[in-house]
């Protein structure tokens, strides 16, 4: 069960105007607030104004690629700190390797469930005695 007690804002960079809707609903219907971008460039210049708690981003993105988005942030120190978990179809053998090499948090493959992206974000933000889930229940001390 997820839990939300750090996360506030999320950054969401999907090319997949299906995904990016599905996955702004969910969030944003759990009273999380919820930037979008479409394009690498375009999530790189909202992370960096929005400096959001996560950043969920697709690898494979017009223009720039996930991981030359998270290179870039990498390179400032405001939003180096940001979490980063990225989310892709590709099949790198090394993947796991290249999302350290680059400060990214976690990786996930496509295609996923929904359950499978909470369990990720919850290894990012632990849980927390009475924080709130996305289920609406609360934890226990």
């Amino acid at each position: 069960m997820v839990r939300y007690f750090m996360l506030k804002k999320i950054l969401i960079i999907e090319d997949e105007a299906t995904q990016l809707l599905l996955l702004q609903t969910r969030f944003a219907g759990r009273g999380l607030t919820v930037f979008t971008a479409s394009t690498g460039e375009d999530g790189f210049r909202k992370a960096v104004a929005e400096k959001p708690d996560l950043i969920l981003m697709d690898m494979i993105l017009p223009g720039m690629t996930g991981l030359e988005v998270c290179q870039r942030l990498q390179e400032l120190p405001e939003t180096r700190p940001i979490p980063v978990l990225l989310v892709t179809a590709s099949g790198m053998r090394d993947l796991e390797d290249r999302c350290k090499q680059f400060g990214i948090a976690g990786c996930l493959m496509k295609p996923y469930q929904l359950s499978e992206l909470f369990q990720k974000i919850e290894t990012i933000f632990p849980s927390q005695p009475n924080s709130v889930g996305m289920d609406g229940a609360r934890s226990k001390a």
